[in-house]
């Protein structure tokens, strides 16, 4: 008795565990996966270098190079806030 409750109660589970599944409802096992080509083509972001000097008075100073001006003058303002 114990027996036939036990595989009753695993053909439950196992008949429940595959009507949850995708495939069971006619979707595909893997989807698909397009790459836009626009996205693909993006070479990657070269950071902006930052050489940090500090004079014999105690004062900072610095150069900036890179390719993106924007991030360029954004890091500027970021560090003349943080070395006045």
């Amino acid at each position: 008795m114990k027996t036939y409750r036990m595989h009753v109660l695993i053909a439950a589970l196992l008949s429940l565990l595959v009507s949850c599944t995708d495939v069971a409802l006619g979707g595909k096992a893997t989807p698909d996966v397009k790459k836009d080509p626009r996205i693909s083509n993006l070479p990657p972001k070269k950071p902006v270098h930052i050489k940090l000097q500090r004079n014999f008075k105690g004062e900072y100073g610095w150069s900036l190079t890179g390719d993106n001006l924007k991030d360029m003058l954004k890091i500027n303002a970021e560090l003349q806030k943080e070395f006045p």
